[in-house]
């Protein structure tokens, strides 16, 4: 479920000369929807998405070259910079940085070749992560100011990090279970006996897995609400949610059976009733969406060797708010982006 790799680096003065020249808006219409294609689209006026383009972070019209050695991903904003991971030229042997507002960076914790699975906190004041063993996961929530861990334990089976509001929900296999714990008292809580997808604490969102053999793979996803996980809105055997809008009324989904690289296929949705808004495709491979506000959401594009991050309203404008990069193969682009909510 996460996004790793690298882009290929791009000058500062480049990506600062490319974030502030405005162009209007364009999109291309489709029979089954917009197509998406980087290196054709516009500049936007308004560059307010978060990426990293090797070993530089881009903030809006902020520009921070970073000490650290690229390629460098972004995991999500701190109280004062940004948290990033670091790996080296094997993609293994990865690192957790705390990135200061000067570009200095302070080690937090050494991820070896595990713990790819990093969320912060909404305030950035704290990093969850998961490190997996041959039968059991150490979750460990650490302060974003210092490293200083807050609380960890080490589960039985499979455990991947969900969300992050104070408390940790956590899902996974062997056996099949979505939890809540509290890492200062270690306490925890069964939500589920089963796994979940995906989860948004504060829209209140949980997408479960649900075992079918008609579904693919075997299985089905159903959501409802994190607050009544008994209470399912929807099922669908085809649809995956990846994002949700701050309201929670709209989401992005993909087909279920997308994998690996990325989806090459978005839609929005109504996330009450699962109702198709509007549809949008790309010759090359997306990355994780992000709802900027309610009425349209951000995500790396990857197609022919361009990559860029993409501005999509749910009215179909579509735009770029980042320089387009010639990337030599998709893995390179996975990396640059900007993190979930």
């Amino acid at each position: 479920m996460t996004v790793g790799s690298v882009l290929a680096c791009v000058t500062v003065a480049a990506v600062a000369a490319a974030l502030v020249a405005p162009v209007p808006a364009a999109a291309a219409e489709h029979p089954r929807g917009v197509v998406v294609r980087p290196a054709k689209l516009t500049l936007s006026a308004d560059p307010t998405a978060l990426h990293s383009v090797g070993s530089t972070i881009v903030d809006g019209y902020r520009t921070v070259r970073t000490g650290l050695d690229a390629p460098l991903r972004l995991v999500g904003r701190a109280t004062r910079g940004w948290v990033v991971v670091t790996a080296g030229p094997d993609g293994l042997d990865r690192t957790l940085w705390r990135v200061r507002p000067d570009g200095s960076a302070l080690r937090l914790r050494s991820l070896g070749d595990e713990g790819d699975d990093v969320r912060t906190s909404s305030a950035g004041r704290r990093v969850a992560l998961t490190v997996s063993g041959r039968r059991s996961t150490l979750a460990l929530v650490l302060r974003t100011s210092d490293g200083t861990v807050v609380g960890q334990r080490r589960f039985r089976g499979l455990l991947e990090v969900l969300a992050l509001p104070g408390r940790v929900l956590l899902s996974g296999v062997q056996p099949r279970r979505t939890v809540w714990w509290w890492p200062r008292t270690g306490a925890t809580e069964r939500v589920l006996r089963r796994e979940s997808w995906a989860a948004d604490a504060e829209r209140d969102r949980l997408v479960q897995v649900v075992r079918d053999p008609a579904g693919y793979d075997g299985i089905c996803l159903a959501q409802g609400r994190l607050s009544t996980p008994a209470v399912r809105d929807w099922r669908s055997c085809t649809d995956k949610p990846l994002a949700w809008s701050p309201s929670g009324r709209r989401m992005v989904t993909t087909n279920i059976e997308s994998d690996g690289i990325g989806p090459n296929l978005l839609q929005v949705r109504d996330a009450a009733t699962n109702r198709v808004r509007a549809t949008y495709r790309t010759f090359g491979y997306f990355g994780l969406p992000y709802w900027e506000d309610g009425n349209s959401f951000l995500v790396l594009t990857w197609a022919r060797e361009r990559a860029a991050i993409v501005r999509v309203t749910t009215g179909g404008r579509v735009s770029r708010v980042s320089p387009v990069v010639r990337m030599r193969d998709v893995e390179d682009a996975l990396g640059w982006g900007f993190p979930p909510a």
